[in-house]
C-alpha cells in the first residue's frame, strides 16, 4: 500500500529521544518497583507502555480536549535515567489507540480516525528506537470505527485487525523491519450477511509470522430502537507464515444470550493457538480450546472455576515457551483475589491458578492490566478498593511471581459522588530480562483532572 501521509495535522516532535544516552548494558535486573513519577496530566485517557530488551519504556496516552477532540502524549525511560517530560504525537483515537514495540525498539503506534475526511480509516505512526515519530499516514481506508488490535512480534513484523461495517473482519499487514511503511492490500479474514454481525474480539502474532484472530458472531434485532443483539458465538481464523491465506474456523462456543463472550488469544513459537474465554462477564467458568498449527480446534475444556459463589473476570492471556499459556483474573468473591493460572494449550490441561493478592489489606477492585513476554514472564498491576496500587511479576515460566509489591499505599480517598477509588491500573509491560513497568491513572476528587503515572524496575 502507497505511504500517504494524513494532511492538515501540525505534528509537535522533540529531538529528546535521538539526544538520550544510549541504554547502557544491565548485569542485574531489580524486581521492586520505587516510587512512582507523574508523567501526565490533564483529562488523560487511554494509556499504554511497552518496554524494550534492553529496558528502554515507552508510554504514550491520550488526552480528551474540552471540546470532545482528543491528542495524545509520549514519554520514555532509559534504566537508570527520569521519564522524559511528555511530547505531543498525533492520536485522535481516545480509547481505540494501540502500541506495540520490537526487539529493537522501534514502536508503531495505531489508531482510529473517529471524524474529519476519513472517518473509520486506520492511521498509524512509526517511531525508530533512537528517533523521533514519522508520521502520521493511513494504513487502511476501510476501517469501520474502533476496536481494532495491532498485534507485532520482535522481528518487527505487524498486523492490524479491524471490523468494517459490522459485516467483516479484515486485516492489513507488513513484513518483518518495515519500519518504511510498507503495510499490504487489505485482506478478507471473515464476512457475514445481515441480520447477522461479528465484532472483533482478539488477535495475536508469533516470531515467525503466525498469525490468529477471533470474533464474535451475534444477531441483529432492530425491530425496536436501539437495535438489540443476541445470540453470541466465537469463530477464529489462523494464517500461517509458511501457508498464506485465511482459514476460518467453525463455531468455537455455544449460542449465548443476552451477554457476549470475553474472550483472548494467544499464539506460541510454534504456531500453535489458543482461547480463552468466558460466557459472559457474570458466567463462573473460563474456558479454553486450541489448535495445532492446523487442523480441527479441540473442544472447550474448564481453565478455572469458581466454587466460592462469584465468578471471575478474564482480563487477559499470553503464551510462554512453546505451549505454555498464563491467564490472569480478577476472582469476583468474597477475597476479590487477583488470580494467576498456567496451562498447556496443546495437552488442554490447566493448573489451579495462583491468588497473588492474599498480602493486600483490602481487596481490588475489579480492573487489571496484565502482560507476558515468550520467555513466560509476566507482570500485574491493579489497585485495592482503599485505592493501594500494586504489582507483582515473575521473569520466567519456571520462576513463581513475587509477592505483591506496594506502589503506592492508599489513603482510602474516592471521587466525589461516585465513591470509586481515585487510582485505576492503565497498563503493564515486562521484557524477557524481567525489566518491568506500570502505569496507572489518578483521578482529582472532582474527576475533572486524571493524570498519568508510571514505576519502572529499572
Amino acid at each position: 500500500m502507497k505511504r500517504s501521509k494524513i494532511r492538515g495535522v501540525v505534528l509537535t516532535v522533540a529531538a529528546a529521544l535521538a539526544s538520550a544516552p544510549a541504554a547502557a548494558p544491565v548485569t542485574a535486573h531489580a524486581q521492586a518497583f520505587p516510587a512512582p513519577t507523574q508523567i501526565g496530566s490533564g483529562l488523560a485517557s487511554r494509556a499504554l507502555v511497552a518496554i524494550a530488551p534492553g529496558g528502554k519504556a515507552l508510554a504514550v496516552w491520550s488526552v480528551k480536549a474540552a471540546d470532545g477532540s482528543y491528542g495524545a502524549y509520549w514519554s520514555q525511560h532509559v534504566p537508570g535515567a527520569a521519564w522524559t517530560p511528555p511530547q505531543i504525537v498525533f492520536a485522535r483515537s481516545g480509547s481505540s489507540l494501540q502500541l506495540v514495540m520490537d526487539a529493537q525498539g522501534n514502536a508503531t503506534l495505531a489508531g482510529v480516525e473517529p471524524e474529519g475526511r476519513l472517518p473509520g480509516s486506520i492511521w498509524y505512526d512509526d517511531k525508530p528506537a533512537n528517533g523521533e515519530w514519522a508520521g502520521p499516514y493511513w494504513a487502511a481506508f476501510e476501517g469501520g470505527g474502533p476496536p481494532i488490535i495491532l498485534a507485532g512480534n520482535a522481528a518487527g513484523a505487524q498486523v492490524i485487525f479491524y471490523g468494517a461495517g459490522g459485516t467483516e473482519i479484515d486485516a492489513v499487514r507488513r513484513p518483518p523491519n518495515a519500519a518504511s511503511g510498507a503495510w499490504g492490500k487489505p485482506e478478507l479474514v471473515a464476512r457475514v450477511a445481515r441480520p447477522s454481525q461479528i465484532q472483533l474480539a482478539a488477535g495475536a502474532m508469533d516470531d515467525a509470522g503466525d498469525m490468529v484472530v477471533a470474533w464474535e458472531q451475534s444477531r441483529q434485532d432492530c425491530s425496536t430502537s436501539p437495535c438489540n443483539f443476541d445470540n453470541h458465538s466465537v469463530y477464529a481464523a489462523r494464517e500461517l507464515a509458511a501457508a498464506p491465506g485465511w482459514v476460518a474456523s467453525p463455531r468455537l462456543t455455544p449460542v449465548i444470550t443476552p451477554d457476549p463472550w470475553v474472550v483472548s488469544a494467544v499464539i506460541d513459537p510454534l504456531g500453535r493457538a489458543g482461547l480463552l474465554l468466558q460466557a459472559g462477564p457474570t458466567a463462573t467458568m473460563l474456558q479454553a480450546t486450541r489448535q495445532q498449527t492446523s487442523g480441527t480446534w479441540g473442544r472447550l475444556v474448564p481453565a478455572y472455576t469458581d466454587t466460592s459463589g462469584g465468578h471471575p473476570l478474564l482480563f487477559g492471556a499470553s503464551i510462554g515457551p512453546h505451549d505454555q499459556a498464563t491467564y490472569a483474573a480478577v476472582d469476583i468473591a468474597a477475597t476479590n483475589g487477583v488470580l494467576a493460572g498456567d496451562g498447556n494449550i496443546v495437552r488442554q490441561s490447566w493448573n489451579a491458578p495462583a491468588d497473588l493478592s492474599l498480602a493486600d489489606a483490602s481487596p481490588p477492585s475489579a480492573a487489571l492490566a496484565y502482560a507476558g513476554t515468550p520467555q513466560g514472564g509476566a507482570a500485574l498491576v491493579w489497585v485495592d478498593l482503599d485505592d493501594t496500587v500494586r504489582a507483582t511479576l515473575r521473569t520466567s515460566a519456571t520462576g513463581a511471581f513475587l509477592p505483591a509489591q506496594t506502589v503506592i499505599a492508599g489513603d482510602g480517598r474516592t471521587i466525589a459522588g461516585t465513591g470509586a477509588p481515585r487510582r485505576s491500573p492503565a497498563a503493564t509491560a515486562i521484557n524477557a530480562a524481567g525489566d518491568a513497568v506500570v502505569l496507572y491513572q489518578q483521578t482529582d476528587a472532582t474527576g475533572a483532572q486524571v493524570s498519568v503515572y508510571a514505576a519502572t524496575t529499572n
